[in-house]
Parts: C-alpha cells; structure tokens; sequence
C-alpha cells in the first residue's frame, strides 16, 4: 500500500483505503473485494457494474438521507480484456452519488484467482472537485496494475 492511505472501513472480504488531502480537497480511494468465483458470466459488463454498485451502496453514504454511490450510467463504461493470465478484466467510468451531488471517475480490475477459485474486485477512484483528475486516475491505475495475486 503507498504511503499516505489509512484503512477507512474493512469486513472480511472487503477493505476500503484512502489517502485525503484536505488542503487540495482531494480524495484517493481504492477498494479491493474478495468473492467466490461461480461462472464467467461474473465477469461481463453488466454484472461487474452491478457488483460495483453493490459495493458502493452497501460501504460509501453520502451526507444526504439514503445517498449512496453507483456507478454514472450517461456515459457507457470502458469494458476490456487486459490479460488472459491470471484472467482479467479492465472497466473505467464515471461514479455519481445518487441523491447527493458528488461524483468523479474510477478505474477498475476483476482478476481471476484460479488456484483459489475467487474474484478480486480493485477498484480505484478519485474525488477532486475542480481539479483535473487525469494525473490522480493514473496513479491509481499505476498503483492497481501491481496488484499480486499471492
């Protein structure tokens, strides 16, 4: 984990970090979740979205009643092949709060662990409100892509 991130929430198969600045308002946040592996149709589009926004409606709240974080659905999903070994798949997006006014992009992993017969879910994404978010979306992405499976 780089230096700067803290553990903002945990469970057994989920662990939520985050590095604030609160100088820049600027937030980092990655996520990694842990599932047991069923089908490859865990793996296409539409259910790794519905996974994500699983996530983000059970762990991230907004400040308003009954806000939480999906996954923005004007703009389609970046959906790709990245590896065949171990099996992965790359999506890149936009998340928004529903019922609140927050919002920014994400980039995300599902990797298969065959030896174990589970999926992980790293996700990263970025809330920096009137700032370019360009260079913080790839240092996310630069720290996701060294992901080990152990």
């Amino acid at each position: 984990i780089p230096k700067g991130y803290h553990i903002a929430s945990s469970d057994k198969d989920f662990i939520w970090l985050r590095k604030d600045n609160p100088k820049t308002n600027i937030i980092s946040n990655i996520w990694i979740h842990s599932q047991t592996y069923l089908s490859t149709e865990q793996f296409n589009k539409k259910n790794l979205i519905a996974l994500r926004d699983s996530l983000g409606k059970v762990h991230v709240e907004g400040s308003r009643p009954q806000s939480f974080m999906a996954t923005e659905t004007l703009y389609d999903p970046d959906y790709k092949i990245v590896k065949e070994v171990p099996y992965t798949i790359a999506t890149k997006g936009l998340w928004t709060m529903v019922n609140d006014f927050l919002g920014g992009p994400y980039t995300a992993y599902a990797i298969l662990d065959e030896e174990k017969q589970r999926i992980i879910y790293a996700e990263g994404f970025i809330y920096c409100p009137g700032e370019r978010k360009r260079a913080h979306i790839f240092e996310l992405e630069a720290i996701l892509s060294g992901l080990e499976l152990n």
